[in-house]
């Protein structure tokens, strides 16, 4: 599946935009499946969904302002440290994605775990997206990387919840999630 979004994208230009576009497709499709599995454990959707969201957007602004305020790393070295966060938190998502699910107790842990991994993966796009902006010195560019960013969201709050969740299974998805990180990795290696 990444690689069928991948190659749609590639026709049209730089790496940047295609990894924001993909990144931005991933982060939507683990946050569904993660508010689908806080629903399964914990049950209070209204206000635990959004604290969820909440936590989302916390990790995105936190990525953001570290990348802005570490301008000194250099960009590759921190790439391969925030594709394997993003794709780290996918993997832990599988691994706890069958105890969540069971009515063992812990409800509380598992909501605190669900919110570590929203954050931790937010965080991960949020300085990617960072640091792609800061390589652009005109403001079309910074545009279209986030036009890009939010129609890989876009495609991932559809795809995920339409077909690869129905189709595959929550965990193969979460496999598919992680592989984005992968993907976007490599990108990045090809870029240099």
């Amino acid at each position: 599946m990444a690689l069928l979004l991948l190659s749609l994208t590639l026709v049209r230009g730089k790496a940047e935009y295609n990894i924001m576009f993909i990144l931005g497709a991933g982060l939507s499709g683990l946050e569904v499946i993660q508010l689908f599995l806080l629903q399964i454990s914990a049950g209070s959707l209204y206000l635990l969904t959004g604290m969820l969201l909440a936590v989302f957007m916390i990790g995105l602004a936190a990525g953001n302002w570290y990348m802005m305020s570490n301008r000194t790393i250099r960009f590759f070295k921190s790439g391969v440290v925030i594709m394997l966060i993003f794709s780290v938190s996918a993997a832990l998502m599988i691994l706890i994605s069958k105890w969540i699910v069971q009515p063992t107790g812990y409800n509380g842990v598992k909501t605190l775990l669900i919110f570590l991994i929203s954050f931790l993966s937010a965080f991960s796009v949020g300085s990617v997206f960072a640091r792609f902006s800061m390589q652009f010195n005109e403001a079309v560019s910074s545009g279209r990387l986030y036009a890009y960013d939010l129609l890989g969201a876009a495609t991932g709050a559809l795809i995920y919840p339409l077909a690869i969740v129905p189709l595959l299974g929550i965990i193969p998805a979460l496999m598919v999630i992680s592989l984005t990180g992968v993907v976007s990795l490599s990108l990045i290696g090809f870029k240099r």
